[in-house]
């Protein structure tokens, strides 16, 4: 009675369902068990259809096949359901005859694992030490697997020293069986999701809310945890849908208004093809779905469906089509036009799509604030710098702020970013953005958004600002993460990273760096290993550090900027296995944009300089305007080709609309540059008005170079690749440097230590 009573609310661990897996994909058949509870059997009912053989009574062992492909558990002690069970000392110190004959004939066919079992009784002990005198026996071998800081009996101590027995450091079972289905079975999950509707879900609800497995130190256990809460979450979401379709049923609504049992399932299964990739098959799901919708509410559903899935994959045209039956099965709402004008191509007609879902809500703040992010879009492009654009700009943002004045709401965020490069550029705005945080702080002084706001209208103000300003939002900072409840302190923590980055406080930043990472918690959070690969580096030039950082960060459920930064290093690295590999599992963590960015790193690193071109146009054709970033691009990569008067002429265009404004840096660079390339001299007086005006260091590192001021360019470059390390990766890509002279110009600017990677690149 008090074995029963300990075991009877006892629920598999996590362990048990990749073990289950791993059995019903044939690497393990046999489990032999010293535990009197029946945990291996429930986790056979809660995760799996298949019925194993469990043999808890010597008597019944006799009739189990070696070669039988059943599953099978024999329990060497019994079980606490049977009145023999094996629980005293002297009970344990031997085995039932039966249990013993079988156990031996599987030694002689199997090698065998051992987890979570100590070696304390002799009668297990005895017989592996007598059968590990005959080589007939073990012969697969015996993997003994102990926990960190675990300390081996006598008896267990004499066994490891024997032959064909071997010991294996674990952190748990949990964490071993996860990383044997792992490297045998691959990223599936260890719960099918399907089964989380038919099985009871008390056992996953614990597993997607354990404090513990969610900080595990197996990061495969912690990225199927993610997986498995975004399923539950699903299914629980879906059950919310049908409970209120059954109230609505009772109020007198007819079956027409609802989605079917089949139609959920429908909605499940083709959210898990977009979210793998699988977007045709999506699409042929989607189609009868459509079609055959037994309510409107279900067509909807299926057609933002649909619209999403052709987003997803890129096609635009094809979304947009979805999008217009929305619009035409419910021309009140709003938010269908305003998502179609996100797929459309020119400005005139994202313009036309933003004005129609005004006219349908002019109290949507959602309308309001895509239209300045529109209007943005053209400012950043760099050719329209009329000042009515401001108040355009200005006018949607303050009617979208006082629409929704929350934090939380996309226009605060976009107008904080809006003013803040404003404050930068020209100084314009310093009185709306200190409005604007204040009344962040008045609504909500702790919040991550409100305090980033705040660092950033600091630094926006003065690029040196007063120590004691610094210092002031750094204790502010801090007294919030005292305040803060412990799932909260870690975004406090990443801010002050942040803040020490922005304001060049690089002793205080490598010391948080090194004091977070002797922290466990810290060293599994993807956020926080993205910023420490790029505080290494920058400070250390530690490219290696970099990218190992970064691959774990992208193994925890990376998102898109993880993903980028990855693609990136690998790139600097130069293991193109490793990007391609990356680009192929990771596509559907980003946009079809993102996507280009990382093809057109793998064409870098080729230097597949005409597949690159052809990235870049394609990323271009997204944007509604032509963009002075666009054209650097581009004329980039005709440089890289080397089409120079086609890049000439294309830099000549753009130029020719800002009036040579030194205001496009790197636009004069290129254009100077092709134009040298095609036999012309630079223009001396062009460059040095850049040399004079300009604040970006690197171009007028460039214009020097053009100019022939070696020394004063090699200074420049010199102090630049002192203070950043990343930077020695990125200007040996540049067109400038392609040639002898220009390689032999940069090995000249940096410590021998980095003049492997010119020598890299110019191979």
């Amino acid at each position: 009675m008090f074995i029963e009573a300990e075991v009877a609310d006892k629920s598999p661990s996590i362990g048990y369902a990749y073990l289950v897996r791993l059995i019903e994909n044939g690497y393990f058949n046999t489990v032999f068990t010293t535990n009197f509870d029946d945990l291996i059997n429930e986790a056979f009912f809660r995760f799996s259809d298949m019925r194993p053989i469990v043999c808890a009574h010597d008597s019944s062992v006799g009739s189990v096949s070696v070669t039988s492909k059943r599953p099978k558990i024999i329990k060497l002690h019994g079980d606490y359901l049977f009145d023999d069970i094996k629980s005293t000392v002297r009970e344990t110190e031997s085995l039932e005859d039966n249990t013993k004959r079988k156990f031996i004939e599987f030694s002689r066919e199997h090698g065998l694992i051992v987890a979570g079992y100590s070696g304390a009784d002799r009668s297990i002990m005895d017989v592996l030490s007598h059968l590990l005198r005959s080589e007939e026996y073990f012969r697969h071998g015996i993997y003994w697997c102990l926990r960190k800081g675990d300390e081996p009996s006598e008896e267990l101590l004499k066994l490891l020293w024997r032959d064909r027995v071997y010991f294996v450091i674990v952190d748990g079972f949990d964490e071993l069986m996860a990383q044997l289905h792992g490297d045998a079975i691959g990223d599936s999950l260890p719960v099918e999701t399907n089964l989380i509707s038919d099985k009871p879900r008390k056992i996953i609800s614990a597993f997607c809310e354990s404090k513990e497995l969610a900080l595990s130190s197996s990061s495969i256990i912690v990225r199927d945890i993610e997986r498995l809460k975004r399923a539950f979450d699903r299914e629980k979401l879906l059950d919310a849908i049908r409970s209120a379709s059954d109230r609505e049923s009772q109020v007198a609504v007819t079956p027409a208004s609802r989605m079917t049992d089949s139609e959920v399932g429908c909605l499940i299964s083709v959210k898990q093809f977009i979210s793998s990739g699988d977007y045709e098959s999506a699409r042929k799901r989607l189609i009868v779905a459509v079609r055959d919708a037994s309510s409107w509410q279900a067509k909807e559903e299926f057609l933002a469906l649909s619209a999403k899935n052709e987003e997803s994959s890129g096609d635009r045209v094809a979304a947009c089509h979805f999008l217009d039956e929305l619009m035409k099965s419910d021309p009140k709402e709003e938010s269908w036009p305003i998502w179609k004008s996100s797929m459309l191509r020119t400005e005139s007609e994202r313009l036309a799509m933003i004005d129609l879902a005004l006219q349908i809500d002019p109290f949507s703040s959602d309308a309001w604030n895509e239209k300045a992010k529109l209007l943005i879009d053209r400012l950043d492009s760099g050719f329209d710098r009329a000042s009515d654009i401001h108040d355009s700009i200005k006018n949607c943002l303050t009617t979208a702020v006082r629409l929704d004045p929350s934090v939380d709401a996309d226009a605060w965020t976009t107008y904080r970013h809006y003013l803040v490069k404003a404050v930068k550029e020209g100084g314009q705005g310093k009185e709306e953005l200190d409005r604007l945080v204040n009344a962040g702080l008045d609504q909500s002084p702790r919040a991550i958004k409100v305090l980033a706001a705040l660092m950033d209208s600091i630094s926006a103000r003065d690029a040196k600002p007063a120590r004691a300003d610094v210092d002031a939002f750094i204790d502010r900072v801090k007294a919030a993460r005292e305040a803060a409840n412990r799932h909260s302190v870690l975004a406090y923590e990443l801010l002050l990273l942040d803040a020490y980055d922005k304001f060049d406080r690089h002793n205080e930043l490598a010391e948080k760096i090194g004091d977070l990472s002797q922290n466990a918690v810290y060293m599994k959070s993807r956020n926080f290993l993205y910023r420490r690969a790029k505080h290494n580096l920058k400070r250390n030039s530690d490219l290696i550090s970099a990218v190992d950082d970064m691959n774990v960060a992208v193994s925890m459920n990376g998102e898109a900027v993880h993903v980028l930064w990855l693609a990136e290093v690998l790139k600097y690295s130069g293991d193109l296995g490793a990007l391609e590999k990356l680009a192929e599992s990771k596509s559907t963590v980003l946009t079809p944009i993102e996507r280009l960015e990382v093809q057109g790193k793998i064409c870098e690193a080729r230097r597949d300089f005409k597949a690159y071109l052809d990235v870049v146009k394609a990323i271009n054709s997204f944007k509604p305007y032509e963009t002075i970033g666009g054209v650097v691009e581009e004329s980039h990569a005709l440089l890289l080709c080397g089409n120079h008067s086609m890049a000439e002429a294309m830099c000549k265009a753009a130029l020719e609309k800002t009036s040579y404004s030194t205001a496009s840096p790197a636009l004069i660079i290129n254009y100077e540059l092709s134009r040298k390339r095609c036999g012309s001299k630079p223009n001396g007086g062009r460059l040095g008005k850049l040399v004079e005006s300009s604040d970006d260091a690197k171009a007028v590192a460039c214009a020097l170079y053009l100019l022939d001021d070696i020394e004063a360019a090699r200074g420049k470059f010199g102090k630049l690749l002192e203070d950043d390390g990343e930077l020695i990766y990125i200007i040996s890509e540049w067109a400038i440097f392609q040639d002898s002279k220009g390689r032999d110009f940069l090995k000249s600017c940096v410590p021998d230590v980095q003049r492997d990677v010119m020598n890299r690149n110019a191979a």
